[in-house]
């Protein structure tokens, strides 16, 4: 489409006395504004019970599937890890002997589940 097709019947004409009432006024005060740009994520090909699973625990939470999402990712991937029992296990000290943790059989003990 043309500028000539387009049409303009609808609009009052601008003299030159609407160029002169025009004021601009500029705010004195200052504020500081930081702007973090954010990135997009476009995940393709979810099943479509997925897409539902998310849907009602978003709705169960009062908030968007958009913003499910985020926390979900936000969860897995920025939250500290859980160490592994193993890694828990190889974190103790070495200390004593196994001689130190040997039961002791004690006839004189009370039965404890009798």
């Amino acid at each position: 489409m043309t500028d000539e097709n387009i049409d303009y019947s609808d609009i009052p004409p601008l003299g030159d006395e609407f160029l002169t009432q025009e004021t601009v006024s500029f705010s004195t005060s200052k504020q500081q504004l930081t702007i973090q740009p954010m990135a997009d994520l476009i995940v393709r090909n979810i099943d479509e019970a997925i897409v539902k699973a998310l849907k009602k625990r978003a709705s169960q939470h009062g908030i968007s599937a958009e913003a499910e999402h985020r926390q979900i990712l936000e969860k897995a991937l920025l939250q500290p890890q859980r160490k592994s029992l193993a890694e828990v296990l190889r974190q103790i000290p070495n200390v004593g002997n196994d001689s130190d943790f040997d039961r002791v059989q004690d006839d004189t003990a009370k039965p404890v589940f009798d």
